[in-house]
């Protein structure tokens, strides 16, 4: 702070302050007023001058901004080593590896040429599909398969499933996730979430409560004691409150200034926007800054933004709810697709994401995940020209949302990059930080077999009686490969039901299984916490929710049926039901 003037600027409008003040208090023609140099400086003076100009809030969320950059740095930093779990980290260097000769492939297809890459001088066949930016897109279905083949290095299998003595612990094989994660405890996560315990009220919940004293009329007292807190709120501008605040849910007409002030950007209405402009500004470049291209690169590179704008906006036009919007988050979906800013603050493993986040001391297998520097100039270019996130399958459907929180396309990108850097892109890392898809799948599958173990067993039932023997190679091996048991079914099919039905909506933050309206309270939630683990205890909920109905089925086709459509659930009851026991 001291370093870019703030400090300095902010001693500076102080001292006017408090000089205009006292000299406010002389006669007009007085000859003793007092200099700046003799102006009174002591602590009480200070505060309330600074309360009065609204420093003392600006001040506040500059440090708080600071802190939250510093621990997102130090995450990304972490991120980018050796994973502590070696089963997550070996599926992570594959994930890379498989990402780099993707992208070697289509550079070279893009520079009509076909030269080695790897030191095996693998050549792009000329019979060969030329490959497109749709090779690179994944989705929930590939996150599903990296995780089947997951080993846990921690147990061996000398025998087959079904003896009896092949195992102590049978319940982790019947958990999709083949790994021992450390997930949060029952009374962790009440201690975490306090307040949404079933004795607080909450806005998606409590709005409509009546004023008893009013002989039962329509005077919706709590929704109108929210409102008068949260301008309040809004008026003051310090993150921490925002963020205490929305722990109980937002008003409609609040939200957007309140997740602004909570992500650590100025409101748009109600508090001091100076500096609104250059914040949303903030990163909105074409990644290639200071590159000179030529028309040939424009085109180039707009051929492979239009790529991914195609692969991440699939069925968004069809979309009941979000068409009226296609035109607005295409330009949204167009302008993040290579916004430096988005490149340096996710967890991401494209070439230019892990040039831009610049980490000299990163490891040898990281190191090899992105292009050689040392190749021609124009297979470099054609590198740089590339979208700076990887294309994920209904991306457009994180951003959607927001078009009914902002009105302008500018507002949009602006919130929606500060989501992605902050949750959505580390609720589909791999990885065992806080918030990232392993954990979140582990303490799902942790919750649900110790909250409905009946419900789990039911589905395992359904699935076969030979469940077991799909997970683990009856010749004894060790590997967790997604083969077929001898009905013919993957292990996918057989006993990770649960998992598929929940991973979709953890990578996604439910967006697109809940209303519209519910997605916007749970994501309330997620920014006031700022802790991913809401949306397993969620997906939980579901599923105890519809545990009734999951007993009475009896081919996987009626589970599939009961968990196909989400629209009509309510979040906040679910989340208050899951900390009521």
């Amino acid at each position: 702070l001291s370093r870019n003037g703030t400090i300095s600027t902010m001693k500076s409008t102080v001292k006017v302050a408090i000089m205009n003040r006292i000299r406010s208090n002389f006669p007009k023609h007085h000859h003793h007023l007092p200099s700046a140099t003799t102006c009174p400086t002591d602590i009480s003076s200070v505060m309330r001058t600074m309360d009065d100009l609204g420093l003392k809030n600006y001040l506040s969320n500059i440090i708080y901004k600071l802190g939250e950059e510093r621990k997102q740095k130090s995450l990304l930093e972490e991120w980018k080593g050796d994973d502590a779990n070696p089963a997550v980290h070996a599926a992570k260097v594959h994930w890379k590896k498989n990402l780099k000769d993707t992208i070697a492939n289509i550079i070279l297809a893009s520079n009509g040429s076909a030269a080695s890459y790897d030191d095996d001088e693998k050549e792009i066949d000329d019979a060969s599909p030329v490959p497109t930016i749709q090779d690179l897109t994944f989705s929930t279905t590939t996150l599903l398969h990296t995780f089947a083949s997951l080993q846990n290095p921690n147990i061996t299998h000398a025998t087959t499933f079904s003896s009896p003595h092949a195992h102590t612990n049978t319940t982790n094989h019947y958990k999709f996730l083949p790994l021992s994660l450390k997930t949060p405890s029952l009374s962790k996560l009440n201690r975490t979430f306090p307040e949404l315990h079933p004795s607080n009220r909450h806005i998606g919940l409590d709005d409509n409560i009546k004023d008893g004293s009013s002989g039962g009329g329509t005077t919706t007292r709590f929704i109108k004691h929210r409102q008068n807190i949260g301008r309040k709120v809004i008026e003051g501008g310090y993150a921490p409150q925002a963020r205490q605040y929305l722990k109980y849910g937002s008003p409609a007409s609040l939200r957007g200034d309140l997740w602004r002030i909570a992500l650590g950007l100025t409101p748009l209405h109600g508090g001091d926007n100076s500096n609104s402009a250059m914040e949303d500004d903030e990163g909105q470049n074409k990644k290639g800054g200071g590159m000179d291209n030529d028309d040939d690169d424009e085109a180039l590179e707009a051929l492979f933004l239009e790529g991914f704008v195609k692969e991440v906006s699939l069925g968004i036009e069809n979309d009941e709810t979000y068409f009226p919007f296609e035109e607005l988050l295409r330009n949204v979906i167009s302008r993040f697709g290579r916004d430096k800013w988005v490149a340096q603050n996710s967890f991401g493993l494209m070439p230019f994401q892990q040039q831009q986040q610049n980490n000299e001391n990163d490891t040898r297998e990281n190191m090899e995940t992105t292009i050689p520097n040392d190749e021609n100039d124009d297979i470099s270019k054609t590198r740089r020209l590339l979208p700076s996130v990887q294309p994920f399958d209904g991306l457009i459907y994180l951003a959607a949302p927001l078009c009914l929180v902002y009105n302008t396309e500018r507002d949009v990108l602006t919130v929606f990059k500060h989501l992605y850097s902050h949750f959505f892109s580390r609720s589909m890392a791999i990885g065992t930080l806080p918030g990232m898809l392993p954990g979140l799948l582990a303490t799902f599958e942790d919750l649900l077999h110790s909250r409905v173990p009946d419900l789990v067993a039911h589905c395992i039932c359904l699935l076969g009686s030979n469940a077991a023997a799909a997970v683990r190679d009856a010749n004894g091996s060790d590997k967790c490969d997604d083969h077929n048991d001898e009905k013919g079914r993957t292990r996918t099919e057989t006993i990770s039901f649960p998992a598929k039905t929940a991973l979709p909506w953890l990578c996604t933050a439910f967006a697109r299984y809940l209303d519209v309206g519910e997605i916007l309270l749970l994501w309330d939630r997620v920014v006031a916490y700022r802790d991913l683990n809401l949306l397993s205890v969620l997906a939980v909920s579901v599923f105890m929710f519809r545990k009734g109905q999951v007993l009475k089925c009896t081919s996987v086709r009626e589970l599939e049926d009961v968990f196909e459509d989400g629209r009509r659930l309510k979040v906040v009851p679910l989340l208050q039901a899951f900390f009521a026991e």
